[in-house]
C-alpha cells in the first residue's frame, strides 16, 4: 500500500471549510458594534414612543379639548412618571388653541455612544386634542 506524497493535495471530500479565525473575529467585532449602538439608541426611542403613547392618551380624556396648557402638562405627566420616563421635558409641551386643540412636543435628545461621540436626535409629536 503507496501513501500519498506529501505535496498531492487533498481530495475534494477532506478539503477544510468553513471561517477562520481571524473572520470570525471580525465578523464579532462588526456585530458587537452594532449591537452597542443599538443599546445606545434603544432608551431614547423607547421613550419617545412612550411619550406619543401618552399624548394620546391626554388627547382622548373627556374635556381635553378645553384643558389648558398646565392641565394637559400635569395630566402627560402623570402618565410619564408611570412609565418611568425621565428624560423628556414637560418644557417641550406647546397647545395651539388657534387651529383646534393641538398639542405639540418638540425637543432634542443627546445619547452618549462612545468617547466624545454624542448622538443628537430631535423629536417632534402633535396630537389633536378631543381626539
Amino acid at each position: 500500500m503507496k501513501s500519498l506524497p506529501r505535496s498531492m493535495p487533498l481530495p475534494a471530500a477532506q478539503a477544510q471549510r468553513g471561517i477562520t479565525l481571524m473572520g470570525f473575529l471580525i465578523v464579532l467585532m462588526v456585530v458587537g458594534f452594532f449591537l452597542f449602538l443599538g443599546m445606545r439608541l434603544f432608551q431614547p426611542y423607547a421613550d419617545f414612543s412612550t411619550l406619543k403613547r401618552s399624548m394620546d392618551a391626554v388627547a382622548k380624556e373627556p374635556g381635553a379639548v378645553n384643558f389648558t396648557l398646565q392641565q394637559a402638562r400635569a395630566s402627560l405627566e402623570k402618565r410619564l412618571y408611570v412609565d418611568y420616563v425621565k428624560d423628556v421635558p414637560m418644557a417641550c409641551l406647546s397647545l395651539d388653541k388657534k387651529t383646534g386643540a393641538k398639542l405639540t412636543c418638540t425637543y432634542d435628545s443627546r445619547s452618549d455612544f462612545m468617547y466624545n461621540i454624542d448622538f443628537l436626535i430631535s423629536y417632534t409629536y402633535t396630537v389633536n386634542m378631543g381626539g
